[in-house]
């Protein structure tokens, strides 16, 4: 019962402004892959994943 009160307490007390009040409706990632991948391929790796998001409307 303290935890929930306590929680409860410290839900009330933490400021609430470092969380964005709108969607800015952007998305960021980032991709990995093996070291020894030439420029060329990770290119195209690059691409087909920017290109994913787009492909499902």
């Amino acid at each position: 019962m303290i935890l929930l009160l306590l929680t409860g307490y410290l839900f009330v007390l933490v400021p609430k402004g470092f969380m964005p009040t709108e969607d800015m409706g952007q998305l960021m990632g980032s991709t990995k892959a093996a070291q020894d991948i030439s420029f060329d391929d990770m290119l195209r790796h690059q691409q087909a994943v920017n290109l994913a998001p787009r492909s499902e409307h």
